[in-house]
Protein backbone atom coordinates (compact mmCIF):
# COMPACT_ATOMS: atom_id res chain seq x y z
CA UNK A 1 0.00 0.00 0.00
CA UNK A 2 1.54 3.34 -1.00
CA UNK A 3 2.04 6.15 1.42
CA UNK A 4 3.93 6.89 4.57
CA UNK A 5 4.69 4.12 7.06
CA UNK A 6 2.95 4.22 10.43
CA UNK A 7 4.94 5.61 13.32
CA UNK A 8 5.00 3.31 16.38
CA UNK A 9 2.84 4.39 19.33
CA UNK A 10 5.81 4.53 21.70
CA UNK A 11 7.64 6.95 19.41
CA UNK A 12 4.53 9.12 19.18
CA UNK A 13 4.33 9.11 22.98
CA UNK A 14 7.95 10.26 23.29
CA UNK A 15 7.41 13.01 20.72
CA UNK A 16 4.20 14.11 22.46
CA UNK A 17 2.01 13.59 19.40
CA UNK A 18 0.09 10.50 20.51
CA UNK A 19 -3.65 10.87 20.06
CA UNK A 20 -6.10 8.06 20.92
CA UNK A 21 -7.85 8.41 17.55
CA UNK A 22 -4.57 7.90 15.67
CA UNK A 23 -3.02 5.01 17.60
CA UNK A 24 -1.81 2.15 15.45
CA UNK A 25 -3.15 -1.25 16.39
CA UNK A 26 -0.40 -3.30 14.77
CA UNK A 27 2.70 -3.04 16.94
CA UNK A 28 5.59 -5.54 16.80
CA UNK A 29 6.09 -7.33 20.09
CA UNK A 30 9.22 -9.40 20.70
CA UNK A 31 8.82 -12.81 22.25
CA UNK A 32 9.20 -12.50 26.02
CA UNK A 33 9.79 -15.46 28.29
CA UNK A 34 9.54 -14.04 31.79
CA UNK A 35 10.97 -17.15 33.42
CA UNK A 36 13.71 -17.98 30.92
CA UNK A 37 17.21 -16.69 31.58
CA UNK A 38 19.06 -15.36 28.53
CA UNK A 39 22.61 -16.69 28.47
CA UNK A 40 25.64 -14.58 27.64
CA UNK A 41 27.95 -15.46 24.78
CA UNK A 42 31.24 -17.06 25.74
CA UNK A 43 34.59 -15.33 25.31
CA UNK A 44 33.24 -11.90 24.49
CA UNK A 45 33.33 -10.08 27.82
CA UNK A 46 35.93 -9.74 30.55
CA UNK A 47 35.27 -10.75 34.16
CA UNK A 48 33.82 -7.41 35.29
CA UNK A 49 31.40 -7.33 32.36
CA UNK A 50 30.35 -10.92 33.09
CA UNK A 51 29.67 -10.01 36.73
CA UNK A 52 27.50 -7.09 35.61
CA UNK A 53 25.61 -9.43 33.25
CA UNK A 54 25.02 -11.96 36.03
CA UNK A 55 23.83 -9.17 38.34
CA UNK A 56 21.43 -7.43 35.93
CA UNK A 57 20.21 -10.06 33.44
CA UNK A 58 18.01 -12.15 35.77
CA UNK A 59 16.14 -9.08 37.04
CA UNK A 60 15.70 -7.57 33.57
CA UNK A 61 14.52 -10.91 32.16
CA UNK A 62 12.06 -11.42 35.01
CA UNK A 63 10.63 -7.96 34.41
CA UNK A 64 10.26 -8.72 30.70
CA UNK A 65 12.72 -5.99 29.71
CA UNK A 66 15.48 -8.19 28.30
CA UNK A 67 14.45 -10.13 25.21
CA UNK A 68 16.56 -11.89 22.58
CA UNK A 69 16.41 -8.69 20.51
CA UNK A 70 18.13 -6.64 23.20
CA UNK A 71 20.92 -9.10 24.05
CA UNK A 72 23.60 -7.41 21.93
CA UNK A 73 22.78 -3.93 23.24
CA UNK A 74 22.84 -5.25 26.81
CA UNK A 75 26.17 -6.93 26.08
CA UNK A 76 27.57 -3.59 24.88
CA UNK A 77 26.30 -1.98 28.08
CA UNK A 78 28.13 -4.59 30.19
CA UNK A 79 31.38 -4.07 28.27
CA UNK A 80 31.07 -0.27 28.61
CA UNK A 81 30.38 -0.67 32.32
CA UNK A 82 33.54 -2.77 32.70
CA UNK A 83 35.64 -0.14 30.96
Amino acid sequence: MPGRKNIPNKLKLVKGTLQPCRETTITPKPKRDKGAYIKMRKGIMNKTAQQQWQFMAPELTAAGLLTPLEVYAFEMYCVAYAQ
